[in-house]
This record gives C-alpha cells, sequence and structure tokens, in this order.
C-alpha cells in the first residue's frame, strides 16, 4: 500500500509556470514596436506661426493651406502647386461655404502669401483665416 501512494506522488505531473519565456517574447515584442515606431515617419510640416495677441479658437476647420519657410504650399499635409491649388481645394471641399485656414510659416516670403492670398479671391474664395501662435 505504502509504494502505491509513493507512486502517485511520483506520478504527478509538476505545474509551475516558466516566466522566463513569457519575459522573452515580451522583450522582443517591446524592440520590434520600438524599431517600427522609428521608421514610422511623421507627416507634419513643421511651420513656425507668427505670433499676435488677439485672435480666436476655430472648430470649423475643414481645410489647411500650410505655407513653409521654403514657400512651398500644402492642402491637409499634401505638397500641392499654387497653379492647381483652387482645383484641389475645390476636389478636396464639396461645401464651398467651410473654412479654410492658412498657416504661413513666419519665415515664408510675404510674396508667397501674397500670391496665395490673390489666387483665393481671383476664384472667389474670400472667406478664410490665417493661423496664428498666442503669445
Amino acid at each position: 500500500m505504502e509504494s502505491t501512494l509513493f507512486r502517485r506522488n511520483q506520478l504527478k505531473p509538476l505545474v509551475h509556470a516558466d516566466l522566463i519565456p513569457m519575459i522573452d517574447i515580451i522583450f522582443q515584442l517591446v524592440i520590434f514596436f520600438m524599431l517600427t515606431s522609428s521608421l514610422v515617419t511623421s507627416q507634419t510640416i513643421r511651420v513656425e506661426l507668427p505670433k499676435a495677441d488677439s485672435g480666436s479658437v476655430s472648430d470649423s476647420t475643414i481645410l489647411r493651406v500650410t505655407i513653409d519657410r521654403e514657400n512651398n504650399y500644402y492642402l491637409n499635409g499634401r505638397p500641392i502647386f499654387l497653379s492647381t491649388i483652387i482645383e484641389e481645394i475645390e476636389g478636396a471641399n464639396s461645401n464651398r461655404n467651410s473654412s479654410i485656414v492658412i498657416e504661413g510659416d513666419q519665415n515664408c516670403s510675404y510674396q508667397a502669401f501674397v500670391k496665395l492670398l490673390d489666387r483665393l479671391q481671383q476664384n472667389g474664395i474670400t472667406s478664410y483665416q490665417i493661423s496664428i501662435a498666442k503669445n
């Protein structure tokens, strides 16, 4: 009888959670996500907005036209040419009453800004907002 009890204890499976493989997998996942996240580049355009004391926040922003310091034009972060800006705006904006926000880098040329405003006004777009950084 004694020997059968000993066998039962011996045949009992040894159950324990081995944490080392789980830690290894988590460590590999962390390394994978760190490497892949550094490869994804942000599609934002660096613009230093001019500062002003007055201004208000707009919630109805639909279209953003940006001029960077090299006088390149962007519509909602996508590069565009000044010659096709109206077609791009009309293609992206089915409702002509929506708001257009112009973001010009404080170091962009005044001529690039005026050319954009002139192009908008020539095509009947007279309602727009100019984005600034509040002091």
